[in-house]
């Protein structure tokens, strides 16, 4: 079982295409160092239940995050070019979720899939249902705050059905929620954004409130 802890922030347009320029160099960034090349993912979520409330699932102490992952990892060489595709991958993941100061800890087991198609089949006969699916557009790139040079963090800039978002989270399990969170928050005022505007709900309460 892994560990994770992250944090999203809306964006408006302004601050998407500015973080853009940031993750292909266009613009320089004192204290963030880069240690991987940008990629433009596409992920398709189903998230999977056997019941039909949210109540329900509190109640029997089903994990938040059931899902099915299919994802196409594109290049993305160039600001204005998103490549060619080169790998697509499928997860199966179940997650459970704690929140501390607007910041997600995640307790997750993952494990690649050959064919999703046969782990759907076995889920409609455990009579779990697809409740959710969401589709996201992410560039994503490998990054390290100066001040906190020995952690890596996991930055996606996110589009999710026309909602944008900055995603960051840092997996190294050893470290203590308390540095993460400081390293996290130092990241992304690194990018001229403000912590204290974390948004501590999920993806489906969001996609959902903005949708009514």
């Amino acid at each position: 079982m892994g560990r994770e802890i992250e944090l999203k922030i809306p964006l408006s347009q302004a601050e998407y295409d500015y973080i853009k320029k940031v993750i292909y160099s266009e613009i320089k960034t004192a204290g963030l160092l880069f240690t991987s090349l940008p990629e433009f993912l596409v992920k398709q979520d189903e998230y999977y239940s056997r019941y039909n409330s949210y109540e329900e699932r509190l109640k029997n102490n089903e994990a938040q995050c059931i899902r099915i992952r299919s994802e196409a990892v594109y290049s993305a060489s160039s600001l204005s070019d998103n490549g060619e595709c080169t790998e697509k991958n499928a997860y199966f993941t179940i997650k459970r979720k704690t929140y501390k100061d607007g910041m997600e800890l995640n307790q997750e087991d993952e494990t690649y899939i050959e064919n999703p198609e046969v782990l759907k089949e076995l889920f409609l006969e455990a009579k779990y249902k697809c409740w959710f699916t969401k589709e996201k557009e992410a560039y994503s790139i490998y990054c390290k705050a100066e001040a906190f040079s020995d952690i890596s963090i996991h930055c996606e800039l996110v589009n999710v059905n026309n909602l944008l978002y900055l995603e960051a989270e840092i997996t190294e399990e050893k470290l203590s929620a308390d540095i993460a969170e400081k390293a996290l928050n130092q990241f992304v005022c690194l990018l001229k954004l403000d912590p204290n505007k974390k948004d501590v709900r999920s993806w489906k309460e969001i996609i959902r409130e903005n949708t009514k």
